[in-house]
């Protein structure tokens, strides 16, 4: 699958970036919330507790 193909199906099915899924898992595990401007892209993660940053 080339890049840009990637990108589209990325866009259309909503993955999590890598990273992301490495803090949020992360979170879980330490059973901590997850402090973030990006609410919409975490609340996904089921279990995850979220709080704006910017708040």
């Amino acid at each position: 699958m080339d890049a840009g193909l990637l990108c589209v199906v990325r866009k259309k099915i909503q993955l999590i970036e890598d990273a992301d899924i490495l803090i949020a898992a992360t979170a879980l595990n330490k059973e901590i919330s997850l402090v973030t401007d990006n609410q919409e892209h975490f609340k996904r993660v089921h279990g995850l507790k979220i709080h704006n940053g910017l708040m």
